[in-house]
């Protein structure tokens, strides 16, 4: 794989394709900085995925993680463009919204949780294809992780 592969492999997350937690920390930190520096308008958006648990409990863990990445597409094709959204991990995702108005903020929330609450999530038509091109996505990423951890002793 090339470099530029491996370098978006690194700060993406493998299940839903959205920013990970490692690069969400470092944008964060970034927009804060220029907040600081420049009083630029900036709002942070924490958003925990009500009754995933169930979900992976009830119908299990591949499907858990075909809702899972369909719910943070649904968000981040919410926001706009100059939005900033990841998975922090788990069930949890953040926002990194420019705006310090409270009610664009809580537009911005509502606009999320309607996307989310509109999606109809057929449990049964995930099929054996889909979870296993899910395991073989994770066991691939899982796998690129171990070569570059390997790499880094060596």
């Amino acid at each position: 794989q090339s470099r530029d592969d491996m370098k978006a492999m690194a700060v993406t997350d493998p299940l839903t394709r959205c920013y990970n937690r490692r690069l969400l920390y470092e944008i964060a930190d970034h927009e804060l900085q220029q907040h600081r520096r420049y009083n630029l308008p900036l709002s942070l958006l924490y958003i925990d995925v009500d009754h995933f648990k169930e979900v992976n409990d009830l119908h299990g863990h591949a499907v858990g993680d075909i809702v899972l990445a369909g719910t943070s597409h649904r968000m981040a094709g919410a926001l706009r463009g100059n939005d900033i959204f990841g998975r922090f991990g788990g069930e949890e995702f953040l926002a990194i919204i420019h705006t310090e108005h409270q009610e664009r903020l809580l537009e911005v929330a509502d606009r999320l949780r309607r996307r989310v609450a509109e999606a109809h999530v057929d449990l049964h038509a995930a099929t054996a294809a889909d979870r296993l091109r899910l395991v073989r996505r994770q066991f691939e990423a899982s796998v690129l992780q171990f070569a570059r951890l390997r790499l880094a002793f060596f």
